[in-house]
């Protein structure tokens, strides 16, 4: 399961899809989170964190101020 993902504009970018895109996700087959950072102008997964613990499914968007 895919949480709501976050966009990060590149620093210096112009295009309107110059940036990636943070999604927390849930793999119920082994119990675990993970972040993936993808690619906005490709849509194509660049990284993958593993995270040591499971993060509840509703926990999403996180605001901070710039």
């Amino acid at each position: 399961m895919f949480g709501e993902p976050t966009l990060v504009p590149n620093a210096g970018g112009t295009a309107e899809d110059d940036a990636w895109a943070l999604s927390l996700s849930y793999d119920g087959r082994d119990h675990h989170s993970f972040l993936s950072v993808i690619r906005v102008d490709a849509f194509e997964e660049v990284a993958r964190l593993h995270l040591p613990f499971h993060v509840p499914i509703g926990l999403h968007a996180s605001f901070v101020a710039r």
